[in-house]
């Protein structure tokens, strides 16, 4: 007996085609990704960027900065650092931006001036595990043309201080994306931590440099990132809520209306200031002038002459105001909307 067996024809051609279909570009990047954490972040699973304040949405401190100052802070978290001490530099707020963005830090004066950031990574304990042997990718955007040198170190405190610090890399960074409509370029670099310093530096800094030829300049940086991983992954945007709470941690600045319940003790009254966050230590106390406090009490009002502050924790101060007597108890609040005052625990 003869059987016959028949079976469907195979389009070789067409299997093959299939089989050879590119990736396209987000294929690519999980393909390139070289440990779970990375694909991770790729899918956008949890928190991944390590920078605070990164799409420079918070400016507590002011929208506008000029001065020689190497130190001065500007959008929270942030601080124009460079090694020319003659000439002035200005960093406003702009709304010029790349697409997605609401905000950038627009740098005018010399070329040597460079936005510095850094994150609280203790080099002991679970810091330092965190950050020895691992790869980490920056990345911003910038419609400077010329391609930034990343500065990497430990540093003792973000803004400079009178401490040692550890250089980790400085090395040119690479575009890996242009957005010809408004000019911005996003660069990107991968680095790995394969040590960590003597304890005594707690936070790693991180400053790209641009190297241009001319004297003074005007440039913009927002969308700052950095991230485990060797892949520069899409920039993460959080609430504007909640990069304002984590930068509360480091600075408070208290400004329109404020009220506190005051009780009297000897020449002066007490009253309290509770933080909506906790902060990252005992704050140092700065007001706007001695008058800026007005109390209240047994129907009449008199102005400060001085306020300093007492008792303070990470959750709330003491607040010490003198200036006269308007009964036993009193409530104490600004003199003048201009009046502020500011908590701060920056690094």
């Amino acid at each position: 007996m003869t059987v016959k067996i028949t079976r469907p024809s195979i389009d070789i051609r067409g299997t093959l085609d299939e089989l050879n279909k590119p990736s396209g570009i987000a294929g690519n990047a999980m393909l390139a990704a070289e440990t779970p954490q990375e694909q991770f972040n790729l899918i956008g699973a949890g928190r991944k960027n390590l920078i605070i304040n990164g799409a420079m949405s918070v400016w507590q401190r002011g929208t506008s900065f000029a001065g020689t100052d190497p130190a001065t802070f500007s959008a929270d978290r942030f601080n124009v650092a460079y090694s020319d001490t003659v000439n002035t530099m200005a960093v406003t707020r702009s709304a010029i931006v790349p697409d997605g963005f609401t905000y950038s830090m627009e740098i005018t004066g010399s070329a040597s001036q460079y936005p510095s950031t850094g994150v609280e990574l203790p080099v002991t304990g679970k810091g330092g595990i965190f950050a020895k042997g691992k790869k980490f990718t920056y990345s911003l955007y910038s419609d400077n043309p010329v391609a930034p040198m990343l500065y990497v170190l430990f540093r003792d405190v973000i803004h400079g201080g009178t401490g040692s610090s550890v250089l980790i890399l400085a090395k040119e960074m690479s575009v890996i994306e242009s957005d010809s409509s408004n000019g911005f370029i996003r660069y990107a670099i991968t680095f790995e931590i394969t040590d960590v310093p003597d304890a005594g530096n707690q936070c790693l800094t991180v400053a790209p440099r641009f190297f241009n030829t001319t004297v003074d300049e005007t440039y913009r940086v927002t969308g700052v990132q950095l991230e485990l991983g060797s892949v520069a992954t899409p920039f993460e945007h959080r609430s504007y809520g909640e990069e304002l709470a984590l930068c509360q941690r480091y600075y408070q600045r208290v400004s329109d209306k404020f009220t506190s319940q005051g009780t009297r003790w000897s020449s002066e009254y007490y009253g309290s200031y509770y933080m909506p966050v906790t902060m990252r230590s005992a704050p140092a106390f700065l007001g706007s002038r001695a008058g800026m406090f007005k109390a209240f009490g047994a129907g009449a009002a008199l102005d400060s002459t001085s306020v300093f502050p007492g008792e303070a924790g990470i959750s709330s101060i003491e607040l010490r105001v003198t200036g006269g007597s308007v009964g036993v108890s009193a409530f104490i609040r600004f003199a003048a909307s201009t009046d502020w005052f500011s908590l701060d625990a920056e690094l």
